[in-house]
């Protein structure tokens, strides 16, 4: 997309009278706003107007919006704060919604999703100024990401899993971002269902108070709105008081051996004497399949 604002309208039977209509038209949305320097496009909201063939005497004003949200859930389009539809997104999150008889005027639409978990996107809002008699199409939408995370403070030797919901087969972008302002960007592939996810051990980051959100990234390379943003800190110390106790398997001593203590077994793999010393199950100075196979002993789930 060459132009951030990218207005397109198609025009039928245009009167001169009709003329005055068209020229009223007016979009606006906060989706053009992009604060980071690596995100140079934004994904660009849409408008189209059209002038319909009814007598002048009815003349039918509609606005129909459309685009994607998170699959399989709800898009509540609102109006001055008031819910005025509800349409289901499809499987992809596709969705498309008309709204009948409107009376001409100047309105804010916003555009509300919450994925199945009940995390809610940031709203999309679009200004458009409606004549009588025009149908307006705002296309183009695109709900940024849902965004959670696990757990907002960790140790070095622990994991949190930054986690939300997306378009379906879509590819996100996670920023995670330090106080001295050097950020990480991981790249995750949403699953069919819209569902991504990342996990953070505490010493792949360091110590420190950090920043996270995400975006969506289109094929053609442009960008979405940004999630809301989240809070996590990481200690400068292991979590050794509740380890006494636990068995050797259960890496950062939660109780279970499952998939965040594999996780910490693979991002030590291969590796020998590492500083998380839990990871070398067996102590024999290597993190391989014999750890692997002792963990899997007392696998929990």
């Amino acid at each position: 997309m060459d132009r951030v604002n990218k207005f397109s309208f198609a025009v039928k039977e245009v009167t001169k009278q009709q003329i005055r209509f068209l020229l009223t038209v007016l979009c606006v949305s906060s989706s053009f706003f992009i604060s980071q320097p690596l995100l140079t496009q934004a994904i660009g909201v849409s408008l189209t107007a059209t002038v319909t063939g009814s007598s002048p005497e009815e003349p039918i004003t509609t606005v129909i919006i459309e685009g994607f949200a998170y699959p399989t859930t709800n898009v509540s389009i609102r109006e001055n704060g008031k819910i005025i539809a509800i349409t289901p997104a499809d499987s992809q999150g596709w969705f498309t919604v008309t709204i009948n008889n409107i009376n001409p005027g100047i309105y804010t639409f916003s555009v509300h999703g919450e994925d199945i978990k009940g995390r809610k996107g940031p709203d999309i809002n679009v200004t458009v100024a409606i004549s009588k008699g025009v149908t307006i199409t705002i296309s183009g939408i695109y709900l940024g990401p849902t965004i959670a995370i696990t757990r907002n403070n960790i140790f070095l030797d622990e994991i949190t899993t930054i986690l939300g919901t997306s378009v379906s087969d879509s590819r996100v972008n996670i920023f995670i971002k330090a106080e001295n302002n050097q950020q990480t960007i991981f790249n995750k592939q949403a699953n069919h269902n819209g569902f991504y996810s990342k996990s953070i051990l505490g010493s792949t980051v360091g110590e420190g108070r950090y920043t996270t959100y995400s975006r969506v990234v289109a094929s053609d390379g442009t960008i979405s709105d940004p999630s809301k943003t989240l809070v996590f800190t990481v200690s400068n110390e292991a979590n050794t008081s509740t380890c006494a106790n636990s068995l050797d398997s259960d890496i950062n001593c939660d109780g279970e051996v499952d998939l965040i203590d594999f996780s910490v077994l693979l991002y030590w793999w291969n590796q020998a004497n590492p500083s998380n010393a839990r990871a070398d199950i067996n102590g024999n100075g290597l993190v391989d399949v014999v750890d692997f196979s002792i963990m899997l002993y007392y696998w929990t789930g």
